[in-house]
């Protein structure tokens, strides 16, 4: 006969910005006759480029937001922030010990994974960033059907469920919107560009 205790969820409407790009390329129909190669073919290549690069960029910027922090002190110690900074000196390249850690640091905070990916965390990072720990990834054709069901974009491999998926600009470059530049990251110790962790659902994504 006791009442069930009641409570509430908080519902709040978020707010969208949205952003334009764009890039053109002079062209006319007499460079097109003139030349020997397909120029309609190399601009489309390259305005594609261009177009992921700047959204991959774009992106980043989102992701670097976080307020969760991590800086790998030694090859074996490390050291969490949650205010947006890290003030620690990384002076280890990435390595299982890390992954461990922040694996295990997310998994407390109840972080869910991906339900597409059985349940995997996904780890973003750029080849040098990634490089130490290759040789501890399972291979994909280990742990899924034929190396070719639930692969991630870009997925190299899988370690303590977690999936690693390279990226070739994003977190190698910082990228400013207003002017289109991308400049290379520098990272202390002589370590590569920064990864990212991530639980699902990461983001909302809004089509215009």
């Amino acid at each position: 006969t006791d009442t069930i205790p009641e409570t509430t969820q908080q519902l709040s409407w978020g707010t969208l910005t949205v952003t334009e790009y764009g890039m053109s390329i002079p062209f006319t129909f007499k460079i097109d006759a003139l030349s020997e190669f397909d120029v309609q073919q190399l601009i489309r290549g390259g305005l594609l480029d261009d177009c992921v690069k700047v959204i991959d960029g774009t992106v980043e910027t989102e992701f670097n937001k976080t307020p969760f922090r991590y800086g790998g002190t030694s090859t074996s110690t490390g050291t969490f922030y949650t205010a947006s900074s890290c003030t620690a000196t990384n002076t280890s390249a990435l390595n299982t010990y890390h992954v461990d850690e922040m694996v295990a640091y997310l998994r407390q905070l109840n972080v869910p994974g991906f339900s597409g990916l059985n349940g995997d965390l996904v780890f973003i990072g750029t080849p040098k960033t990634l490089k130490g720990i290759k040789a501890a990834l399972t291979s994909i054709y280990q742990y899924t059907e034929m190396g070719l069901k639930y692969i991630a974009n870009g997925e190299i491999g899988r370690y303590n469920g977690v999936r690693f998926v390279e990226s070739n600009f994003a977190g190698a470059y910082t990228f400013t919107p207003s002017t289109g530049a991308a400049t290379a990251v520098s990272w202390s110790g002589g370590y590569s560009a920064p990864g990212y962790l991530f639980g699902g659902p990461t983001v909302r994504e809004a089509v215009v």
